[in-house]
């Protein structure tokens, strides 16, 4: 009888440690630090899985680094998406490969990666609602546009033939796909989709310079860059789409080049660089209602631009700064940024957008 107590205990002992051992392991595994940051850089090579994060204080001195074994992490050609306490990138993988098949969600609290299986290759662009992860994709002059559940990982999909789109949008139910034919390459259209991937509209925007940039809201307008062949000198314009009409106009701005575009107050900030080139040091401050386009020279590259409360982040091939954009763009603080070996920057989001 004592020898069965003893095993017994033994047992129930060894059960104990097992069931506290996962309590343990669980708290470790969700419980991340919190990172107190300001903004964060996104570094990454196409010729090997691998990238960096470097998290900065609102003084610019960095907080963190976090590696990530992913390949193309963020690009400059799109845009940094924030859903439900998470910015959203694309890994898109080796060059040439392009098959890492998934999106990536980061924690802006902790930096805790979560990945989004996407059965596509080559994903251009992306954007999120609070439900699910939509993605665009080319494949022998196949366009798909492709819905996930964030949840339960279901999958939808429609197919553009002879279509390459080059920017999603998402707003109020209304998925915003930036449009070109292969066979008029010059005339891009604007597809509207509800939740269910059913087209609701589309919009012309052949009065729109060819090439269409980025994109943002601002109140009841859909607001983007466009600019014309690098050949071509002529001045960039904004495409507008009034979302209560669905009528398109266009404004012209007083540089070539336009890139990001962030809504801020009543009013937009462009950034005049070409990203191909990495050239541009300036923005342009933008009021539709009384057509006044007021240029600012950051002295800085402004290949990427974030925006949080009153500051503005812009970041160059070599340099990260921050100013002032309630007064006049007053200079903050400026950094030079370390090369990490075979690492090029990407991506720039910010704690609080």
């Amino acid at each position: 009888m004592p020898r069965l107590v003893d095993k017994i205990m033994k047992q129930l002992l060894i059960i104990v440690s097992l069931f506290v051992l996962m309590l343990v392991s669980g708290c470790v595994h969700k419980q991340q630090t919190k990172i107190n940051y300001a903004v964060a850089v996104v570094e990454t090579t196409a010729t090997t899985k691998k990238s960096l994060i470097t998290y900065y204080s609102k003084q610019l001195k960095p907080v963190k680094q976090q590696p990530l074994k992913y390949a193309a992490l963020g690009s400059i050609w799109n845009n940094e998406i924030y859903s439900g306490g998470k910015v959203f990138l694309i890994p898109t993988g080796l060059t040439k490969m392009e098959n890492e098949h998934k999106v990536l969600g980061i924690d802006k609290r902790n930096g805790d990666a979560t990945s989004y299986r996407v059965d596509r290759t080559s994903i251009q662009g992306i954007a999120v609602s609070s439900s699910h992860i939509y993605t665009t994709s080319n494949l022998n002059a196949v366009n798909y546009i492709t819905q996930v559940n964030r949840k339960s990982n279901k999958v939808k999909e429609i197919e553009l033939p002879f279509d390459y789109v080059s920017l999603l949008m998402y707003r109020n139910g209304n998925l915003f796909v930036f449009s070109t034919n292969f066979n008029d390459i010059q005339h891009n259209r604007l597809f509207i989709y509800n939740d269910k991937l059913e087209l609701k509209r589309k919009v012309d925007l052949a009065e729109v310079p060819q090439y269409i940039q980025k994109a943002t809201f601002l109140n009841n307008k859909l607001v983007f860059t466009a600019t014309f062949d690098p050949n071509e000198p002529k001045p960039a314009e904004l495409g507008i789409v009034n979302l209560d009409s669905w009528q398109v106009s266009t404004f012209r701005l007083k540089e070539s080049a336009a890139n990001d575009i962030i809504a801020y107050k009543d009013k937009l900030i462009v950034a005049n660089t070409d990203v191909v080139e990495s050239r541009g040091k300036s923005i342009s401050l933008i009021d539709l209602h009384s057509k006044e386009v007021t240029l600012y020279d950051l002295n800085t590259g402004v290949d990427r631009l974030a925006l949080s409360g009153d500051t503005l982040y812009a970041l160059g091939a070599d340099e990260l700064a921050s100013f002032d954009a309630a007064h006049g763009f007053a200079i903050k603080k400026h950094i030079k940024l370390m090369f990490h070996e075979g690492l090029g920057r990407s991506a720039l989001f910010v704690a609080k957008p």
